[in-house]
């Protein structure tokens, strides 16, 4: 009886949408770590070095902010080369194996990048990929509005 009380328990937990999800893990690690973040836009989506532009944001709001535009819902690995790159730091660091980068374009808006030695292909949220896209065309500066 205990057993089959043990897994009709576990099926509800599972089947209920309380499963590890490692993108909220992701989240919660670099908000609590990081006290700055860089979001570096290239010259060209092949030139990842040749960078035409950088923001520094250094407040937690702004750093919750930015994890925001990370969606749940998975995007395929697509081939159109990145726009830019976002980097979390701490003391100048980076806290991450590999700087995220993300496409912008209006049908393959995603942001890539790598955890626990995984790499995940994530949509960016709708009011993300907006303020990317609106933060690409201006000039650098270290606020987020």
């Amino acid at each position: 009886m205990k057993i089959k009380f043990s897994l009709i328990i576990i099926i509800l937990i599972l089947s209920s949408g309380f499963i590890f999800n490692p993108i909220s893990e992701f989240k919660n690690n670099v908000l609590k770590n990081s006290n700055s973040a860089e979001i570096k836009f290239y010259a060209h989506k092949e030139a990842r070095t040749d960078i035409k532009k950088q923001f520094t944001f250094k407040t937690k709001e702004e750093i919750k902010n930015i994890l925001s535009f990370i969606s749940d819902k998975s995007a395929p690995f697509y081939k159109g080369g990145y726009n830019g790159s976002i980097d979390f730091l701490k003391n100048g660091k980076s806290l991450l194996d590999e700087k995220m980068e993300f496409n912008l374009s209006k049908y393959m808006g995603h942001i890539v990048f790598s955890y626990k030695k995984k790499l995940y292909s994530k949509k960016l949220t709708g009011s993300g990929l907006k303020y990317l896209q609106e933060l690409s065309n201006k000039k650098a500066f270290t606020k987020i509005k």
